[in-house]
């Protein structure tokens, strides 16, 4: 390859043996500039779908408590019943943290990416 490079431009071999390396460095230093950053992105949307899943969790168990405490509820609300009323109050702090979610990114979590494709297409 240095050879036909000298003979086509007119260089030295040195000069060709020197400009490939240069070229092969610049290429790789590409790559692997561009597959860290597919990793990065993978770990991101990863990381985003896992805290979007653990939101929804924490607030599916929040809702379930709280379904627990109106049937406690509905039950001192019977005529039948004479005790005191007392009202358990249940915040859900993670829905408000849901609802500051950006919706593309969201979007782009479960859908952009290599993993999503091959889960998309299997299902």
């Amino acid at each position: 390859m240095t050879d036909y490079l000298s003979k086509t431009f007119g260089i030295t071999n040195d000069t060709s043996a020197t400009l490939i390396i240069t070229l092969l460095v610049f290429i790789l230093g590409y790559l692997l500039s561009g597959i860290f950053k597919l990793v990065s992105n993978f770990r991101d949307r990863r990381n985003y779908r896992k805290t979007f899943n653990s939101m929804i969790g924490a607030i599916v168990s929040s809702v379930d408590r709280q379904v627990i405490h109106f049937q406690e509820v509905e039950t001192i609300f019977r005529i039948e019943n004479y005790s005191d009323f007392i009202l358990k109050r249940a915040t859900l702090t993670h829905l408000d943290n849901v609802d500051k979610i950006d919706f593309k990114t969201l979007f782009e979590s479960y859908n952009y990416g290599i993993e999503n494709l091959l889960t998309n297409r299997m299902s």
